[in-house]
């Protein structure tokens, strides 16, 4: 498997090597608490506010049944006459693709690409949620752990410099 890393964005491939080989459980991941599908969506989404958080994952008995994010509030719920007492699992996404802590990086990277998510479910190996992972953790993690190659990115990603800048 490769990353396609766009010339010129990353001067170093020790970036791509370390996505494409380390776990997920290798990202500082926040414990994450589930909700039951019959929670109504006005506590959703009050939870969500508080929390601040984009994302809630719904479960039973343990089990991830589906997510609930800020863009199901803006694709599925404004502008409807919607009953804020409606259970969160009549309007979340139903049994959303997870992955596990022992899944790379790029895995990761790749649903996110691929499918347009912005978070996804971790199971451990008997399928029980133990995290959730979003697009700002990996971002987050690439500029903890490489600064300087962020740092120095062109301000837009294809762009390549001709000269050196700077005095």
């Amino acid at each position: 498997m490769s990353i396609d890393v766009q010339e010129g964005a990353v001067p170093d491939s020790r970036i791509e090597e370390i996505l494409r080989t380390d776990p997920i459980s290798s990202i500082e991941i926040e414990p994450v608490q589930s909700i039951p599908p019959t929670m109504p969506l006005r506590d959703v989404i009050a939870r969500m506010q508080k929390r601040r958080v984009a994302a809630v994952v719904i479960a039973e008995n343990g089990r991830v049944t589906g997510i609930f994010t800020e863009r199901d509030v803006l694709n599925r719920i404004i502008g409807l006459a919607m009953n804020e007492s409606l259970p969160v699992g009549e309007v979340m996404t139903r049994q959303p693709k997870t992955l596990t802590p022992h899944d790379r990086i790029a895995d990761a990277i790749r649903m996110m690409t691929e499918r347009g998510y912005r978070h996804i479910p971790l199971v451990d190996d008997t399928g029980r949620l133990v995290g959730l992972i979003s697009a700002r953790d990996i971002v987050e993690f690439i500029a903890k752990h490489y600064p300087r190659e962020v740092f120095n990115l062109p301000p837009e990603l294809g762009q390549k410099m001709h000269k050196q800048e700077g005095g």
